[in-house]
């Protein structure tokens, strides 16, 4: 089982390197490894965070765009300033565990707004999290396992 641990800011929550690509990309490769070149012709390398509230995974306008994703359907998406319809991407996603790494192909995710500034890419949710087992401690300690 992959295990990811390490320390988190509680400020800023659990922050994960995700490898993103348009969905269908990673039957592509024949053995999903850490060969960057090959990798970086497919997707995207960007910040996800650990979202526990979150119940799907989410992945900002900028990048969807940046990525030239096409929508797939629409979403409504609540939060605190009430609910809209969002749009749906299919994506494969590769979350890295230190050596290992574990894809997610043709997945969901929902598209979500997040400030210009924000260094944050996706939202991990928990139709990812409750894959595995996670914790996380008040000194700012986590492990993420699947």
């Amino acid at each position: 089982m992959p295990c990811l641990s390490g320390t988190y800011d509680p400020e800023t929550g659990i922050l994960l390197q995700v490898f993103v690509s348009p969905g269908g990309n990673f039957d592509k490769i024949v053995e999903v490894s850490h060969e960057k070149p090959q990798l970086e012709e497919l997707g995207f390398l960007a910040n996800g965070l650990l979202d526990t509230g979150a119940d799907i995974t989410c992945i900002s306008s900028k990048l969807a765009q940046s990525m030239g994703l096409r929508p797939d359907g629409k979403l409504p998406l609540s939060g605190v300033t009430g609910s809209r319809p969002m749009n749906q991407y299919v994506v494969d996603l590769l979350l890295r565990f230190g050596e290992s790494a574990i894809p997610f192909t043709n997945h969901t995710v929902t598209e979500f707004q997040v400030p210009d500034t924000s260094v944050i890419a996706m939202l991990i949710g928990r139709d990812i999290i409750c894959k595995g087992v996670l914790t996380m401690d008040f000194a700012g300690r986590f492990t993420f396992s699947i």
